[in-house]
């Protein structure tokens, strides 16, 4: 299959990184919807971190993306095709999200409109997920929006940032699993930070595999921390990247 890139729009060119450990039941789904954008990535970088499953293979059944192998670190892995861009506007996707065929280019219209630098959409569940993580999505993005008023907060699951502010910055730290937070709290310093009103499909995999009640409680828990910046905190707390073997 192959996927058309090169594309640039109001002279910006979008350089799309997606991290990936252990993938293979979800990266071809991101990868057909990049495929189906109304605005083309410029260029699409896929870092693998030696996965022992088919992730690798899917992702070469794609053409026009560069396959990179990288550490098991989704935040270094990110900083490595980071470096390898060369388009003004960086787009960090989570494998397991899905998005929209026109997402590139109506949020970097919004972007635009509103001067923004670093910028995230509303995460929302799959389509057909079930009513209970419908109605966590928006208790989820309210809770973002509300932090976000007195600190930049948000995940890098679909993440947009542009490449001259992302390098001002130390890039995601290696040392924290959850390293979107501080990354984009550092990105806002040199530059303005802002919540789409485009949305980025993300998958409930974590509540399938370990419980609605027990997940629900440890995003609670990473949330009361990061909005206070107790990074070293929310590093306590068992959340992994890769770690998945159920396909949802």
């Amino acid at each position: 299959m192959q996927i058309e890139v090169g594309g640039i729009m109001d002279g910006v060119k979008t350089s799309v990184i997606i991290p990936t450990l252990n993938e293979e039941h979800f990266v071809g789904n991101i990868l057909t919807d990049l495929q189906k954008q109304t605005h083309k990535p410029y260029e699409i970088f896929v870092v693998d971190g030696q996965s022992n499953d088919n992730t690798q293979k899917v992702v070469k059944s794609f053409k026009n993306i560069t396959l990179m192998n990288g550490p098991r670190n989704q935040g270094q892995q990110r900083n490595l095709a980071a470096s390898k861009a060369k388009g003004e506007m960086l787009l960090f996707l989570d494998a397991d999200a899905k998005i929209d065929s026109d997402f590139i280019e109506k949020s970097l219209k919004e972007m635009k409109n509103r001067n923004l630098n670093v910028a995230i959409p509303k995460y929302v569940p799959y389509p057909e997920s079930n009513p209970y993580f419908k109605r966590f999505a928006v208790v989820a993005n309210f809770a973002i929006a509300f932090a976000a008023v007195f600190n930049p907060y948000g995940g890098a699951s679909a993440m947009f940032v542009q490449k001259n502010v992302f390098d001002k910055t130390k890039g995601f730290h290696p040392r924290y699993k959850l390293d979107d937070v501080p990354l984009i709290r550092e990105a806002a310093q040199h530059g303005k930070y802002g919540i789409l009103e485009t949305h980025a499909y993300l998958s409930e995999r974590r509540f399938l595999k370990y419980g609605v009640a027990k997940m629900s409680i440890k995003y609670f828990v990473l949330y009361s921390l990061l909005i206070f910046n107790l990074y070293e905190f929310a590093d306590k707390i068992n959340y992994q990247f890769g770690e998945y073997e159920r396909k949802t």
